[in-house]
């Protein structure tokens, strides 16, 4: 199943998002590392003390545990940006054996930066739309952007 969810954060909880993102770019590394560009930067909001954002990642676990699995947990959250002209290739999720769902919520509105499946559908960023998926069921990649695209990727577990 593919669960996407539209005005699942308001606009202020996006550009709050967007700002804290811009703040604190010393922390954000490169993603993947040693790509020339353009590529993503990120960081990792897994285990953040930011009372907002932890709320912010509670509310997107919950929705996965509502219409998934009542278990599931965060097991990696980001704060990330896709600088202009940059993609991500088809891929499934395999960055830990005990993945069984991800999640991406938008912060802006693009035209671009799509997430696609090899099935065919193609999600547009829309700010605070979300998107619920096996990562490791669907073959999915994200097509070129041609502005600055604002995310919060989530991938769970099953404890």
């Amino acid at each position: 199943m593919i669960l996407i969810q539209d005005n699942f954060l308001s606009t202020a909880e996006c550009n709050k998002l967007i700002r804290f993102y811009k703040r604190n770019k010393h922390l954000m590394h490169k993603w993947p590392e040693g790509d020339p560009g353009p590529c993503a930067y990120r960081t990792d909001i897994t285990d953040t003390t930011n009372p907002f954002m932890k709320k912010i990642l509670l509310r997107i676990e919950s929705h996965a545990q509502t219409y998934f699995k009542s278990n599931l947990k965060i097991d990696w959250a980001e704060l990330k940006r896709h600088e202009p002209k940059s993609s991500h290739q088809f891929h499934f999720d395999t960055a830990s054996k005990r993945t069984c769902l991800a999640s991406v919520t938008y912060l802006n509105t693009l035209s671009s930066g799509k997430i696609v499946f090899k099935e065919g559908l193609e999600v547009e960023p829309r700010a605070g739309r979300s998107i619920w998926f096996d990562g490791k069921l669907y073959f999915h990649g994200v097509s070129t952007t041609d502005k600055d695209r604002y995310t919060v990727p989530c991938w769970y577990y099953e404890p």
